[in-house]
């Protein structure tokens, strides 16, 4: 908390997720609707994104007048084809996680 007083003023925080989920796809700022999105995606991802969406919380509360946007791991795979997006994937875990249409 003392090195966020500290700072110059803070334009932008990123904060890079595990997972965005299907509507999560790319960096995007994060709105109220952005991040109950986020918790529904919590499932496929349980050691990171609980801890990754703590510390979101925590630091959008703190730098309220900051803008945030969260970046998914999973946007690096979203324009690859459908083979190469799902290849080390059992098809029904990749429809569950939303990776492939089920």
């Amino acid at each position: 908390m003392e090195l966020i007083h500290r700072l110059s003023p803070v334009d932008c925080v990123a904060h890079r997720l595990v997972r965005g989920g299907s509507s999560v796809t790319a960096p995007t700022v994060l709105t109220d609707r952005v991040r109950a999105a986020l918790d529904e995606v919590v499932s496929p991802a349980p050691l990171h994104l609980p801890k990754s969406l703590s510390l979101l919380d925590f630091l959008r509360e703190r730098m309220p007048g900051t803008t945030h946007v969260v970046c998914p791991d999973t946007a690096f795979c979203r324009d690859l084809p459908e083979a190469a997006r799902t290849y080390a994937l059992p098809e029904l875990a990749a429809a569950a996680a939303g990776t492939i249409a089920g």
